[in-house]
């Protein structure tokens, strides 16, 4: 519905471009013929013109990402129904019945007209077909048609209409008038297109008035005839009659000079005005991350999600965190959580599977609630994917410059010195890691330099781990060696990639009405399907709120069950939505991305 709104609002913009530039520039002007087609083309134009854009790609600049702030938007069948007709759908639908008889007033017009036509002597003569009538007052042509009364106009003035009436049929003006009265029956609400039409017909009687003066005799009584027959009305909309049009206009152009011929780049004025409506509505823009370096004492930021885990999550809380940061090239478990009797989270386990030959756990194991812990999968300039976890420790003492508290990260102050490894697995086994010579057993963290990485990882027996390292060696475990390797940093514009946590003076994004009427909103405008069975999932929608406030790179990484189309109703509504407040850091606008969790629960038709 919002794209055929915005259609004919784009179109009725054109129309009125094209109007204001006739009445302003061309209305006084002798070019009739080049008038003419002028006002036809701006009919085709603003009709075709709206379907016609241009891809423009603009890189932007992902300078933060946010934590899990939107919650569960909850939809239910059984709650929540959208009403048979939406207020835009009402209004639409008053627009279509308006529309539908003004095409039957059309029809009946050419019903008339044929009744006539067929119950009336006629003549045909060099391919125009003379209709002698008692059922017109008035003298009109369609297409080849000329119809005429003779018992009630002179001959001698009955000979000067007919000449002009044979102008309007031998040039096909009714096409014109068909096409003004196309848009007269889409766009009836219009002013301007009335008006339009009306310009459009007087230009056709100047048309017709400067070629028929030529072929009559006395050009005094051609004017007075046209004033004779003024005072006779027809009532069918889509003929050409003699008297149409304003009487003193026409005869105010019969005797004007003919316009300078360098008048006519007149016509070009349409020209930068049609260039600027497509460069304003016209290019479509299609968003694409970039990469951002900054200067050796600034962080540049990578693209991606992230959320925290506190104390105080739910099981349902952790489903959706597991449905957000899974997809196809990694996959989120959180699994033995055991909690107090207040339900705080005591002990709990992430893993992060993102198909290399380790995985990326963390496990805490406590009687006292765990501190909040942090998921962030990111996206470097590289488009190499990242994944782990940040302990965010609230217990630790100021003075303990040297504490780590990142798992497979950055540590968080300013000048990071060392990120650290902590447990892996590998389908299920413990994976016993020596890094340079060095066992890493499970209980230590082991901190690397943040200007070396590891180097390749090869896999050894555990009779090879036995000889080599004097160690036991066990079955249900691997064993890799790593050597670590030097990064060749550039002095001149190091860089650090970092996932920074956002900070109580930057502000969120947030819709123009709010976050809570934005949820009811989804939950009203969402078309849940027939289903057979009770369905109760959670998909999770990933987007991108531009600097401007647009959502931009709507994502749906995991959906199930994939056959009910839930993902792409999500989409509508959210591509449908309008723009939001950005965020900002430090007053600035910025591009933040979004992760949106949606709970559905439908119940099946008994």
């Amino acid at each position: 519905m919002e794209a055929v709104f915005t259609y004919i609002l784009k179109v009725n913009a054109l129309l009125i471009l094209f109007y204001l530039v006739y009445r302003l520039a061309l209305s006084k002007e002798t070019f009739y013929k080049q008038s003419r087609w002028f006002l036809l083309s701006g009919l085709f134009v603003s009709l075709i013109l709206p379907f016609v854009t241009f891809t423009k790609i603009e890189y932007i600049e992902v300078k933060q990402v946010i934590e899990e702030s939107l919650g569960v938007v909850k939809i239910s069948k059984e709650v929540i129904q959208e009403p048979l007709l939406t207020n835009q759908e009402i209004v639409f639908l008053i627009y279509g019945i308006i529309c539908f008889g003004f095409l039957i007033k059309t029809v009946f017009d050419f019903i008339k007209l044929f009744k006539i036509i067929n119950v009336s002597n006629s003549e045909k003569r060099n391919k125009l077909v003379y209709v002698n009538t008692n059922l017109v007052h008035t003298p009109f042509s369609f297409f080849n048609y000329i119809i005429f009364n003779s018992d009630v106009i002179h001959p001698t003035e009955l000979e000067n209409i007919i000449k002009h009436e044979e102008v309007h049929s031998n040039q096909k003006h009714s096409l014109d008038t068909l096409a003004a009265q196309f848009f007269i029956i889409l766009f009836w609400f219009n002013p301007i297109v009335w008006l339009y039409r009306k310009s459009m017909v007087q230009n056709l009687e100047f048309l017709a008035d400067n070629l028929a003066i030529q072929h009559v005799s006395d050009k005094v009584y051609y004017q007075r005839t046209m004033l004779k027959v003024s005072t006779q009305a027809s009532n069918i909309s889509i003929v050409n009659t003699f008297n149409q049009s304003s009487i003193k206009k026409r005869i105010i152009m019969l005797n004007s000079n003919q316009s300078n011929r360098k008048n006519i780049w007149k016509f070009g004025i349409i020209l930068p005005f049609v260039t600027a409506f497509m460069l304003l509505f016209q290019i479509e823009t299609i968003a694409q991350e970039k990469f951002v370096e900054e200067d050796t004492n600034k962080y540049s930021f990578s693209s991606g999600f992230s959320s925290i885990v506190n104390k105080d999550k739910t099981d349902k809380d952790l489903e959706v965190l597991e449905k957000m940061f899974s997809n196809e090239d990694q996959t989120l478990t959180i699994s033995n959580v055991q909690r107090n009797e207040s339900n705080e989270i005591i002990a709990i386990k992430l893993v992060f599977d993102s198909g290399k030959t380790y995985n990326q756990v963390f496990e805490r194991k406590s009687t006292t609630p765990i501190d909040d812990i942090k998921i962030f999968a990111n996206t470097d300039k590289n488009k190499e994917k990242t994944c782990g976890f940040l302990e965010i420790s609230t217990t630790s003492e100021k003075g303990n410059k040297d504490e780590v508290i990142e798992v497979d990260g950055f540590e968080t102050n300013e000048n990071p010195k060392y990120f650290s490894i902590d447990n892996m697995t590998k389908n299920g086994k413990e994976v016993v890691l020596i890094v340079n010579g060095k066992i890493k057993v499970p209980t230590e963290k082991m901190k690397i330099p943040y200007d070396e990485e590891l180097g390749e990882m090869k896999e050894i027996t555990p009779a090879e781990f036995e000889k080599k390292y004097n160690k036991n060696s066990y079955d249900d475990k691997y064993y890799y060696e790593v050597e670590t390797v030097k990064i060749k940093l550039n002095e001149k514009n190091t860089t650090l990639e970092v996932q920074p946590i956002i900070s109580e003076s930057e502000t969120q994004p947030e819709p123009q009405n709010g976050m809570q009427e934005f949820r009811k909103q989804i939950a009203m405008k969402f078309r849940l399907p027939e289903v057979e069975n009770d369905v109760n999932v959670t998909i999770v929608a990933k987007f991108l709120v531009s600097k401007t406030g647009q959502i931009l790179n709507i994502t749906i990484p995991k959906e199930e069950p994939k056959n009910l189309g839930l993902g792409e109703e999500l989409k509508r509504i959210l591509k449908e939505s309008p723009n939001w407040k950005p965020g900002t850091i430090n007053g600035k606008p910025v591009d933040v991305n979004f992760a949106l969790p949606v709970s559905i629960k439908i119940t099946a038709n008994k």
